[in-house]
This record gives structure tokens, sequence and C-alpha cells, in this order.
């Protein structure tokens, strides 16, 4: 499909503004397209772009059903605002959040927040950290990416992580549910790595964060710090978790089967950027930009 839209953000962040300016507001421009028959309208707010609710509205306006919210916000707080946005607009929420190690170590790959698979534990000089250290016949070469395809025809495109360069997966030991949760709905939105189910035991003076960990080959328990905890989830256009919050996983994905008519389906009571909107008193206007609604189909 290609590329269909791109943005800036209008709203540098923190110590962001030290090297980029405000973004002009005009790529707020929500695009379309149709997938497999169904149209999806989609636009995206990007970290805390979303705390700004004239931000938000402006995207409801362009008759979104598909919301975009990357993030580097990793805090509790940030999932009440995902389900938020996706009430306010009635449409599907998509936020994805990066999932940081302090030190390399374990991985532990889960899906939609339960374990799948187990993979070999990396160096702190791992093809991923260092690609220039792999060498064959002499020569440096690239490090190999594999992929997969789900049943739609997607292509899901996995990081190597050992040293030779190749994914190493192996079929999952047994569990302990009681120190692992397990989530097993199926799902086809999707947001890669985040971070699993474990809670966090302490938060440092250097913002690292101290989780339990299991050792999927011993079952031993180990304690590991996080730089960012990650979050990702898909949430309803009626507010319901469909998937995660994914929490300490760097390398899973979450996913959810869903039906963009719950959107229309949820405007029937409430609109905020139409019949509830009260556009008779409360006006709406971005410099630079049309908000004009994008058709439903």
């Amino acid at each position: 499909m290609g590329m269909i839209g791109k943005r800036r953000k209008v709203m540098p962040t923190a110590i962001e503004r030290l090297v980029w300016a405000q973004g002009s507001p005009r790529t707020l421009r929500a695009v379309s397209t149709v997938i497999r028959g169904v149209r999806i309208n989609l636009a995206a707010a990007i970290c805390w772009e979303n705390y700004m609710p004239m931000l938000r509205q402006s995207l409801y306006s362009q008759n979104i059903n598909l919301y975009l919210a990357p993030t580097a916000d990793g805090r509790d707080t940030w999932l009440p605002l995902m389900r938020t946005a996706a009430i306010e607009g009635r449409c599907f929420v998509v936020s994805s959040n990066m999932c940081v190690r302090k030190h390399g170590g374990k991985q532990q790959v889960k899906t939609n927040g339960g374990p799948v698979i187990s993979q070999q534990q990396q160096s702190d000089t791992s093809a991923v950290a260092d690609p220039s250290q792999f060498t064959s016949g002499g020569g440096r070469r690239k490090i190999r990416r594999q992929s997969i395809f789900d049943e739609d025809g997607n292509e899901i495109v996995l990081p190597c992580c050992d040293e030779h360069g190749d994914v190493q997966v192996e079929a999952e030991a047994e569990v302990d549910d009681e120190a692992v949760s397990t989530t097993t709905a199926k799902t086809s939105l999707s947001s890669s790595a985040a971070p699993a189910s474990a809670q966090p035991l302490k938060v440092d003076s250097g913002k690292t964060f101290k989780s339990p960990v299991i050792d999927r080959s011993t079952g031993a328990k180990a304690e590991e710090e996080f730089v960012s905890r990650g979050g990702s989830a898909i949430v309803s256009p009626f507010g319901d978790v469909l998937a995660g919050p994914q929490w300490e996983d760097d390398e899973g994905i979450i996913w959810a089967d869903v039906d963009f008519e719950d959107c229309i389906r949820g405007r029937l009571d409430l609109d905020t950027a139409g019949s509830y909107s009260r556009n008779d008193s409360f006006k709406l206007t971005v410099e630079g930009l049309d908000l004009s609604p994008l058709p439903y189909y």
C-alpha cells in the first residue's frame, strides 16, 4: 500500500525543544484508505499532543475511526487518556510505546500480554546493539531480518537476536500462571513491542524501573531494570481495552480483531464532532487545516 500520509509534531516536549521547533498544524489532516473493503479514516496525535483537548477535537472533527497515539509516556496515567480519546471520538485507539531495558539480558516474548515464545539470551554486544561485529567469510555483512505473514497476508518483520543474526524461537515451556498472566484474545489492529504483565517494585532516582522477570529456561526469578516499561494498548470506541497494556516486553506484538461499524454505532448516542458538538455555539478552527469530515464509506 505504501505511504499515505505523514505529519510533524506541532508541539515539541521538554528537551525536544532544543532541537525542534513547533510544527505546522496543516499536517494534522487525516487520511483515508480502504482495506479489504473497509473505509479507514486515520490520524495521529504524537505523545503529549494527546493532552491537548483542541488538537484531539480537530481529529474527531475529521470523522476518523482509527486514532494513532505513539508515545514515550509509560506512566499509569496514559491508558486512561487513551480510553478517554476512544470514547470522545468513538474511534479505535492504537497507542504504541517503546520498551527499553537499562541493560541487555533475557528477552521475554509475549503476545497480547501473555507468554508465547522465549528467546535466547543476548549479550551486551548483541546483533541489535552492534551489527558491525558479525562477519561471514571474513567480510562484514548486514543483519538479516526475518518476517512472517498472518492469515490476512500482512507481513510482520521480526528482528534478529542471536549472534548469527537469526531469530531463535522455541516452543514455550510450562509457565506458572501465578507468575505470569496470560491473555489469549485474538486481534488484528497491531502495535509492536511494548511491555508485559509484571508490576514495578521500585522507582529509583535514575528513573529506571525494577520488576521481577521469569527465566523461562530455568524458572528462576530475577530483577531487571527498564528505562521505559512500554504500555502499548488497543482501545475500542466504547473505552474497552482490547489488548494490552503490554508492560516490560520489548519483542512482543499486541493485536485485536475489530469491527469499524462500532464507531458508527457509538455515534448514535455520542458524536462529539456532530450531533453532540453544539456547533451552533462552539466553533473550532485550525490555522491551515481543513476540518471537513472524511466519508463514512
